[in-house]
C-alpha cells in the first residue's frame, strides 16, 4: 500500500511539470515524500533509526508536523 502510494507520487511528480511547480512554491517536496514512503515500507516492522529518519525525510517532505 505505501509502495503504491509512493509510486503514484512518483510519477505525479515526474509528469506533471506544472503541478510539481506549484507544489514545490508551497513548500512541498513530492520526490522525497515518496522516497520516505518507499523507506518506510522497506522499514516498516524494524524500529529504531533506520524508521526514524524515513519518517522525518515524509514529515518534513510533506510539511506534517513531527509530533504528530
Amino acid at each position: 500500500m505505501l509502495r503504491d502510494l509512493a509510486s503514484q507520487m512518483r510519477a505525479f511528480a515526474e509528469n506533471e511539470t506544472f503541478a510539481r511547480l506549484i507544489a514545490q512554491m508551497l513548500g512541498y517536496n513530492l520526490k522525497d515524500a515518496s522516497a520516505g514512503l518507499i523507506g518506510l515500507s522497506n522499514s516498516f516492522d524494524a524500529y529504531g533509526e533506520t524508521k526514524a529518519f524515513q519518517r522525518k525525510t515524509l514529515t518534513r517532505a510533506l510539511r506534517i508536523p513531527e509530533h504528530i
